[in-house]
């Protein structure tokens, strides 16, 4: 017969027990743990083919004390620990939200490659145009300098002598172009003048 022992909310230990009949169990537990006020032999069920019980022990047990009694009786007694339904449950959940944390975790990890990729990405772009600010803030200097030396030189005289050459030079070129139009050329190579 297996005799299957567990305590309930304290300890789960399944002890299988050969060799004693369910009476001799039943008997032993009475005699020689109920007196200590530890076991509750009353709830106990047996198994669907007769060949096991199960008996729930109340209260704290010394599992050791239960393994010398039953040895007593029965040819072999192997003592395991159970793990009950309840217990097996909430591991299971456990281990499903373990499982969805690691998921969470390679998630995250893939969103910060991405990001830490984009982030370079951006850096390098935002390195580039600061690049093209210095080169136009150099422009920029270099204007606000010219146009600083331009009015110096007004002041001197030198930028009007510029001035006064660039305007002689326009009128120049005006009043070639104007004795080029009046100028007209013919077909057959002779000059008319308008």
């Amino acid at each position: 017969m297996t005799c299957v022992f567990w305590q309930s909310d304290v300890k789960h230990v399944r002890l299988t027990v050969r060799g004693a009949s369910q009476k001799k169990i039943q008997d032993a537990i009475h005699f020689d743990l109920v007196p200590a006020g530890i076991v509750d032999y009353h709830r106990y069920s047996k198994g669907p083919d007769g060949s096991s019980v199960t008996v729930q022990v109340g209260g704290r047990v010394d599992v050791g004390r239960l393994h010398e009694c039953l040895k007593k009786l029965a040819s072999n007694v192997k003592i395991e620990a159970v793990v009950p339904e309840d217990l097996k449950a909430k591991m299971a959940k456990q281990e499903q939200d373990l499982s969805n944390m690691k998921k969470r975790k390679d998630e995250l990890k893939s969103k910060l490659v991405r990001a830490g990729e984009e982030n370079y990405r951006l850096q390098a772009k935002l390195k580039s145009v600061e690049e093209e600010n210095k080169k136009l803030h150099k422009k920029l200097h270099k204007k606000i300098m010219d146009r600083g030396n331009n009015s110096k030189m007004l002041g001197t005289g030198q930028l009007e002598g510029h001035v006064v050459y660039r305007q002689t030079h326009i009128s120049i070129h005006e009043l070639e172009v104007d004795a080029k139009a009046k100028l007209k050329i013919s077909q057959d190579g002779h000059r008319r003048i308008k």
